[in-house]
């Protein structure tokens, strides 16, 4: 995965990690987001999705994230990523069909997209949290 672009004059990266259990839903959206011209790596529960986290020389710009998943639910994958030095600061949208709970930990979510979402929604979703400032806070619901 491409480094995140910390400084003024580089551009962001555009590098993307999809997690979701229905490949289908996975395979759209990987499609959607390579057109776009986004490098999309992919994975299909929690445990794969922290496996090429943890072995990435350089982590991607956004992890897309489902919470309903195998092996380790989508809060334990944040959970792991928020306590590891090398993780903490990427940013995670949660892409689920889980509605916006007040619950949800804000300080570790980006942002959030209900399934079924419009394609269009989705872009507009990932190219915010990609131009959002990396010290903006985040936990803004989409």
């Amino acid at each position: 995965m491409e480094k995140v672009a910390t400084g003024q004059n580089r551009s962001p990266s555009r590098a993307l990690l999809v997690v979701d259990h229905d490949a289908e839903a996975r395979r759209g959206l990987v499609n959607l987001l390579r057109d776009q011209g986004f490098t999309v790596a992919e994975a299909p529960n929690g445990k794969v999705a922290l496996d090429l986290l943890l072995a990435a020389a350089e982590p991607p710009a956004l992890v897309l994230l489902d919470l309903n998943l195998p092996l380790m639910c989508g809060w334990e994958v944040i959970r792991i990523m928020r306590g590891h030095v090398g993780l903490a600061s990427v940013p995670v949208a949660l892409v689920t069909s889980e509605p916006w709970r007040s619950g949800f930990p804000a300080e570790a979510v980006a942002g959030h997209l209900q399934k079924p979402y419009a394609p269009a929604d989705l872009l507009a979703l990932v190219r915010r949290m990609l131009e959002a400032e990396p010290s903006a806070g985040a936990g803004a619901a989409a």
